[in-house]
């Protein structure tokens, strides 16, 4: 059952995935990190090629000039890749740690293989799709404002 996005709060990470041949979904991806990282299930090594790099960078918005910004510890958290129903996945998490480590020359990463069963769990329903709607959606954060400005 999707999680409705009136439950989320602003410090929660969300990824909005687009498909060519279906709806735009969003996940919860702070709390499937956290579910993860709570299952003991531990992440598998993964291999990293030029092909899969290439398609992070031309796809799923890797900028090449944030990378040398990547903290060098952060480089082994792992990636959350969500397995789709027809035997491909996508990177939901972790596509500038994954191209960062492929330019260093490291030849593999880790990551989780979510099912389907399981990442269904964490998509969010009723993310506004208008800019009223929006607007109307943030002012409900009365320290939204604020939070924002102590983050940058």
């Amino acid at each position: 059952m999707p999680i409705n996005i009136s439950r989320l709060s602003p410090r929660d990470e969300m990824f909005t995935w687009a498909p060519y041949d279906g709806p735009v979904l969003h996940f919860a991806m702070s709390r499937l990190v956290r579910y993860l990282r709570d299952s003991g299930r531990p992440p598998e090594p993964v291999e990293l090629t030029e092909d899969l790099v290439r398609h992070c960078v031309e796809k799923h918005g890797v900028e090449l000039d944030h990378l040398p910004s990547i903290k060098r510890d952060r480089l082994e958290d792992p990636c959350v890749l969500l397995a789709w129903p027809d035997g491909t996945h996508i990177v939901a998490d972790g596509n500038h740690r994954l191209a960062m480590r492929y330019m260093l020359g490291m030849d593999h990463f880790f990551g989780w293989m979510v099912p389907e069963a399981t990442w269904r769990r964490f998509t969010i329903d009723g993310v506004p799709t208008n800019k009223a709607d929006a607007i109307a959606f943030v002012r409900r954060f009365p320290n939204f404002s604020k939070w924002m400005t102590q983050r940058t």
